[in-house]
């Protein structure tokens, strides 16, 4: 009789709020600098300046801002951040199939570390009693997700400098040039261009830089949505972090053998409504649910995939070599003949 299929949380992880949360805070620091640069170069053109000047003065903002949050120091923080996610989850997924399945994984997907079965003799470290012990394949590793993530860290988080300078030119032109005031101060009537600068640069250092978001949506009154810099970035950060995690699931997941996995959401208020109809439902990682895809991927979904297993199901199409199937074991012996069953040879991985 076929082994029934069982769900094992262990092999998926949820969310890593914390590390999203971390690279937010990087992310956000561009708020800081933004606003010494802007102090320095845009409300001295607003006090004094033409439009052309103020135009031009916040041109050299995202210019300036470019030099002091380049596009290397965004790589180095997304490649740290997509290191220590990748080796956790490649830690805790291995630890929890072994685990579970009662299995010993020898090797992991890390890159190097791939072993020459045929110089590897099942005959040192004696698996447990029914477990088997299973080689990881050399195109099991995840390396791709790793660099994805950083290249699209780049160029969201570089789109925040453009950001900036369309959030910077829509305050200034409403407020400044064209006579409106400051949404949410009284200045009363006929403002100095000193009292708009001084009040601009206060709001901003109260409330953070603005930044236009990169679709360029508009209210219902046809005015453009502005939010501020520092959350422009979070946004980026915590969304980016998720589709990791969610492609990361997905990737060692089918890798083993999983192909269903359980839609899992945070059962808070925060979830949205779309996904909290999909909580506890089944799906495929090769179609995820209809219209939305797999947990992780849409903007800002926190949700997860919780594997559906079939221990003989990991057995046979997981990208594993299993070293105690005696076929196996009789293809290793013909590969390296003249080599005794307790002689593991050299080069032996263990």
């Amino acid at each position: 009789m076929p082994e029934k299929p069982s769900t094992l949380s262990g092999l998926n992880q949820e969310f890593p709020e914390r590390l999203a949360d971390e690279l937010a805070r990087k992310y956000g620091a561009m708020n800081a600098v933004a606003l010494k640069i802007i102090a320095d170069k845009l409300v001295p053109a607003i006090r004094t300046g033409s439009n052309a000047e103020i135009f031009a003065a916040i041109v050299l903002v995202e210019a300036a801002l470019a030099i002091a949050f380049p596009d290397s120091k965004i790589r180095d923080e997304a490649r740290s951040v997509a290191t220590i996610q990748n080796d956790r989850h490649r830690r805790l997924f291995f630890d929890a199939l072994q685990k579970q399945l009662n299995v010993e994984v020898i090797g992991s997907d890390e890159p190097g570390t791939e072993i020459n079965v045929p110089t590897f003799l099942p005959t040192a470290a004696l698996p447990r009693p029914g477990s088997v012990r299973l080689v990881v394949r050399a195109n099991m590793s995840p390396q791709l997700l790793n660099d994805q993530f950083v290249d699209d860290n780049v160029r969201l988080v570089s789109t925040l400098r453009q950001g900036v300078l369309d959030g910077l030119g829509d305050s200034v032109t409403r407020s400044v040039m064209l006579g409106e005031g400051i949404e949410g101060e009284d200045l009363g009537p006929n403002p100095t261009r000193d009292e708009l600068a001084d009040r601009l640069l206060d709001k901003w250092q109260r409330s953070g830089v603005p930044s236009k978001i990169p679709i360029r949506r508009l209210r219902k009154d046809g005015s453009p949505v502005l939010i501020t810099l520092e959350n422009h970035a979070a946004l980026i950060a915590r969304d980016q972090v998720s589709k990791l995690n969610g492609q990361l699931n997905r990737t060692r997941q089918t890798a083993a053998g999983i192909t269903k996995f359980v839609w899992e959401t945070q059962k808070d208020s925060r979830v949205r409504s779309q996904h909290a109809a999909l909580q506890s439902r089944t799906f495929t990682w090769a179609d995820g649910a209809p219209g939305v895809g797999i947990p992780g991927q849409p903007i800002q979904c926190r949700c997860w995939g919780r594997a559906v297993v079939d221990r003989a199901q990991v057995l046979s199409d997981g990208d594993f070599i299993n070293i105690d199937d005696p076929n196996v074991r009789g293809e290793v012996l013909t590969e390296r003949p003249g080599l005794e069953a307790n002689d593991p040879g050299p080069g032996a991985a263990l």
